[in-house]
């Protein structure tokens, strides 16, 4: 697939999620004192939608592996934009089939889905059409003491020890959200988060669906494909050769969390600050950075241009860890939902995605500051593998 092919399939795709909960769009469902004879719109719109972002959703994932590191950021923001608005989707979805259901008498119309669910979709069809912005250029530096190189390894020592520390906090802020949820899981559930797979989880639509209208079921099915698609997503972030590795290390930790909770009065923000400092060795990078910024020789536009890439990893990881916490916070609403929580099995698809998701957030952000230490997911240069060049 050529990239003018794929911006014009995610055009598409963003036109169609803007669209989707427009009023004009939603005519109503049978029963109300709407007319019926548009009722299947809503369904159909949602199994439309279902395929498209199948399309959309693996032609990006393709990009996790392109040969220049821009686009394979570029990709991770854009799986996790997609997930989340197919989360915000699947919510509105859910709110029309119960509001279908025999009993009540509400109308399927724009006022059904809130008017925050429209926003939210218009914000992430922005994130999607977006690529990601250049880095941060150290104008200031450049300006006032270009060429000079003590004032440009002053700058490249600020820059980089303020970036670990950065990417290291956003990683920890993400994954607690994650981690509460998980500590709570009662270990049943957690265990068989850790071996879910999207198929098996597939299994779940025939219930969903039981006992409720056919125009209900349609709703629902399209509704939980969504979810179980956003599941993909998280799955291919991680890699698939991978993904079953990294969620069982995550349990190791969620497991040394709990015992670290139950022993101690720390909150649950201050230990996996904790966890987070270990596993990216932070004051180890941190001193061998700071070794090799004070003992370069290189000229100062080089450090120059090594201050803006690092601020460029910063900025870039700051814009994955929103979106990863904007999919967590969208997930906690959705797994609330009365229809979703009549099958307990649910409860398992949730533990899933969140182990994946927090799997990914510790992986990616040791990715960017990188210490060589961890296996996956090698996907940009961190803070330390470039500093590293100016030992060379």
């Amino acid at each position: 697939m050529t990239d003018k092919t794929y911006e014009q399939m995610l055009a598409d795709y963003t036109a169609e999620l803007r669209a989707f909960f427009a009023p004009a769009a939603i005519t109503g469902v049978p029963g109300t004192r709407h007319s019926p004879r548009r009722a299947g719109d809503l369904a159909r719109r949602g199994e439309r939608l279902v395929q498209m972002s199948r399309e959309v959703g693996e032609a990006t994932a393709g990009y996790l592996s392109h040969s220049e590191q821009a686009r394979r950021e570029e990709a991770q923001v854009r799986l996790l934009a997609q997930a989340s608005a197919q989360l915000e989707v699947a919510r509105g979805l859910l709110a029309a089939a119960e509001a279908g259901e025999p009993g009540r008498r509400k109308a399927v119309r724009g006022d059904i889905v809130s008017g925050d669910v429209r926003q939210s979709l218009e914000r992430l069809a922005r994130v999607l059409e977006q690529p990601l912005a250049a880095p941060p250029v150290m104008q200031e530096v450049t300006r006032t003491r270009a060429g000079d190189p003590a004032a440009a390894r002053t700058a490249l020592l600020r820059q980089a020890t303020s970036s670990i520390q950065s990417i290291s906090r956003n990683t920890a802020r993400v994954g607690v959200r994650a981690a509460h949820d998980l500590l709570s899981l009662d270990p049943g559930v957690l265990a068989q988060g850790v071996s879910l797979i999207s198929q098996d989880a597939g299994a779940l639509i025939a219930r969903l669906g039981e006992n409720v209208s056919q125009f209900v079921r349609r709703l629902v099915l399209s509704a939980v494909q969504l979810i179980l698609q956003a599941y993909d997503w998280v799955l291919a972030l991680l890699g698939k050769d991978v993904e079953s590795r990294i969620r069982q290390q995550v349990q190791q930790w969620i497991d040394e969390l709990k015992k670290e909770k139950a022993g101690t009065s720390t909150g649950e923000e201050g230990l996996f600050d904790k966890l987070v400092d270990h596993i990216f060795d932070v004051k180890g990078i941190t001193h061998d950075v700071t070794g090799w910024i004070k003992a370069a020789t290189a000229p100062g536009d080089q450090l120059q241009t090594l201050s803006t890439q690092i601020a460029g990893l910063d900025k870039a990881f700051e814009t994955l860890a929103t979106q990863a916490e904007n999919f967590l916070k969208l997930l906690g609403t959705v797994s609330t939902v009365a229809l979703l929580k009549r099958v307990p099995q649910f409860a398992v698809v949730v533990a899933a995605i969140e182990l994946s998701l927090l799997g990914y957030i510790l992986y990616t952000g040791y990715d960017h500051v990188d210490s060589n230490r961890l296996q996956f997911l090698d996907r940009v240069k961190g803070v330390r593998d470039l500093c590293m060049t100016l030992a060379a």
